[in-house]
């Protein structure tokens, strides 16, 4: 967890208050004030790591995979005028010790490999843990 470095009366007086708020809301404040912010990025999809541990789902859909490739491999463009991956949310994924690994969207990486996609946008949080991740994960599914 990268907190914030400087624990002024400020940010302990926030953490407090967070505290007190409601299950529901409450893990949304104290993210805020303990990551940094999450950014979009365009990343190369040959760099992103699926790791097996971030996988919820009972298991990969083929058919999902091979769905999203075509949509990405198509080169006429959407309602919206994108084309490609980009027709597609951005997505989640927790920076570890230099590394991308994907918490919400690993069928989109997998389509997007199998369409030969080369960059696809990721929201990226940095200075996450494995147990960061794996709570993103959980969440996302």
């Amino acid at each position: 967890m990268s907190k914030k470095t400087a624990r002024d009366g400020e940010f302990l007086a926030a953490e407090k208050a967070a505290n007190q708020l409601p299950e529901a809301v409450k893990a949304r404040v104290l993210d805020a004030l303990y990551y940094e912010e999450a950014a979009v990025e365009a990343v190369l999809v040959a760099a992103l790591v699926l790791d097996p541990a971030f996988q919820m789902r009972v298991a990969i859909s083929d058919e999902k995979v091979a769905e999203y490739a075509e949509v990405m491999a198509d080169p006429q463009p959407d309602e919206r005028g994108m084309v490609g991956a980009r027709r597609f949310p951005a997505l989640q994924g927790h920076e570890i010790g230099g590394v991308i690994y994907i918490t919400d969207g690993i069928h989109r990486v997998l389509g997007a490999r199998a369409a030969g996609v080369v960059e696809i946008l990721v929201e990226i949080k940095r200075g996450s843990t494995r147990r960061d991740a794996l709570l993103a994960a959980c969440k996302a599914n």
